[in-house]
């Protein structure tokens, strides 16, 4: 080790060489400490020592006292939500409220054969991540089947379709839902504030308790 380190010590005769020189001395030093590091695992001062460097004891309290906490749910103790009124086609299962970005995530589920009705996302992209049954947008040609990742981005309009299977789908949402009738006139919209409302009102309904745990 002492005959390394003397061979990568910095070259001081020339002193216009005397910055570099230094600079790449101490770039081989950082880069031994990282590699005893990963070669120590099992020496923990090491790597606290290490870590340390990186991140202050006091951010890391900062951030502990400030941050949210965790959320896990067991999403077989959420109620499936019908989604629209009169015939219900569609339900959903509420994962999250986040109401400082108006964005909402919750499992999609609809029927097989069905056609929804027209609509757009205005105010905020949509994620989708298909988990059952195949779905497509009339006119794209492209299927969802499951294993299938979706981005919609802002002012997409579509129709949906669902084929000879029931669909569960993983929807993140941001912004409004906008629905269209045939001539193009606006019949409807959601929002983060309506989804919401239906599932409180669902419980309330139903003797389910609110989990309020879902607003974060």
């Amino acid at each position: 080790m002492a005959e390394a380190e003397k061979q990568i010590q910095p070259d001081t005769s020339a002193p216009t060489n005397r910055i570099a020189a230094a600079t790449s001395w101490l770039k081989s030093v950082g880069r031994r400490e990282h590699m005893n590091v990963i070669r120590n695992p099992r020496k923990p001062n090491m790597r606290r020592s290490y870590m340390n460097q990186l991140i202050n004891d006091t951010v890391i309290k900062l951030a502990e006292s400030m941050q949210l906490p965790e959320r896990v749910f067991n999403i077989d103790e959420l109620p499936w939500v019908p989604f629209d009124e009169g015939e219900v086609n569609c339900y959903f299962k509420p994962l999250r409220f986040d109401l400082s970005t108006g964005t909402w995530t919750y499992l999609f589920k609809i029927k097989s054969n069905k056609v929804l009705a027209r609509h757009r996302h205005t105010g905020g992209s949509v994620i989708g991540y298909n988990i059952q049954g195949q779905w497509r947008y009339e006119g794209r040609n492209w299927i969802a089947k499951p294993g299938t990742f979706i981005f919609e981005p802002p002012g997409d309009i579509h129709t949906l379709i669902t084929e000879d299977e029931e669909v569960v789908t993983l929807f993140i949402l941001g912004g409004s839902l906008q629905y269209f009738d045939n001539n193009n006139s606006i019949i409807g919209q959601d929002d983060i504030y309506t989804v919401l409302k239906k599932y409180r009102d669902y419980c309330n309904k139903t003797g389910i308790e609110v989990c309020e745990d879902l607003i974060y």
